[in-house]
């Protein structure tokens, strides 16, 4: 195999054992995830549709988890340079898991991950898992590995920056450009 053929063969692994992790874990945290709470649904509905907003469901985690896939990848020499114990949050579809600490310190932190979290379920939403799945990967591949470089990454923290400010806006349509 030529070291193009590599890539792509390595991209594919990675996308189809990404969203066969994600699928898993949305499975294992919908059932004990919590709707969006009714008090910030009012001041999010500026921001995500209607749709967004009812399937978004969130879920307090004691840490975040690693897919088993890293492992394998290590073994064969690949570095991920994504450790998602060290994250927050991270989004599983329309399930989002947040890692729980001591908020109540910052609740406007916490509610800034939770508008970046719901951006990525919003992108779950218009792209389908696996066209996320593949935008997320090939768009850290052509980043250099570089999480803070992945676009769909870029696009949540930009959004969740022009939100920490004050502005208005719709996620969707902001997406869909």
């Amino acid at each position: 195999m030529n070291p193009q053929e590599q890539a792509d063969a390595l991209l594919r692994y990675l996308v189809e054992q990404g969203t066969a992790w994600i699928s898993a874990q949305r499975a294992a945290l919908r059932p004990s995830a919590a709707p969006i709470p009714s008090a910030w649904q009012s001041g999010l509905s500026t921001y995500f549709s209607p749709q967004t907003l009812d399937a978004a469901r969130l879920c307090l985690v004691p840490g975040l988890v690693n897919p088993p896939f890293f492992a394998d990848l290590e073994r064969r020499g690949i570095a991920t340079a994504l450790d998602f114990t060290q994250m927050d949050g991270l989004t599983y579809v329309g399930t989002v898991a947040i890692v729980n600490k001591d908020w109540d310190r910052d609740p406007a932190a916490f509610l800034r991950l939770v508008f970046r979290e719901l951006v990525h379920v919003t992108q779950y939403r218009l792209h389908g898992l696996a066209g996320f799945m593949e935008r997320y990967v090939v768009g850290w591949a052509q980043h250099e590995f570089d999480y803070f470089a992945i676009p769909l990454e870029r696009e949540a923290y930009d959004l969740q920056e022009r939100f920490a400010v004050g502005e208005r806006f719709s996620v969707e349509d902001r997406i869909a450009q």
